[in-house]
């Protein structure tokens, strides 16, 4: 990727205007083609997962759930399970296993 140096200003972003970003693109269709969003996924849950104890497997899309991202226990998922407890609680995660 380009980056232009000379006479251009960067655009600076607060935290919540990222999260409006975000939030356009997952409800605003912003993306055109459903292997840009899943590659999208990807990266976010990878982002996701990176912070916060966990590693980001399969993005998928299901009439059951729309599009979805798996996420699998780490060495580094809190013993509660983290912010991961709160999803999906028919999984179980403390101690560092899945339960």
């Amino acid at each position: 990727m380009k980056h232009y140096e000379e006479d251009i200003m960067a655009k600076i972003l607060t935290d919540k205007e990222l999260l409006i970003i975000v939030d356009e693109v997952i409800n605003g269709n912003i993306l055109d083609y459903q292997d840009q969003y899943f590659s999208f996924l990807k990266d976010l849950g990878t982002l996701l997962g990176k912070h916060l104890g966990a590693d980001c497997g399969l993005v998928d899309h299901s009439e059951e759930l729309g599009y979805s991202v798996a996420f699998n226990i780490t060495e580094e998922t809190p013993g509660n399970g983290g912010i991961f407890s709160e999803f999906d609680t028919d999984v179980s995660w403390s101690l560092g296993k899945e339960n």
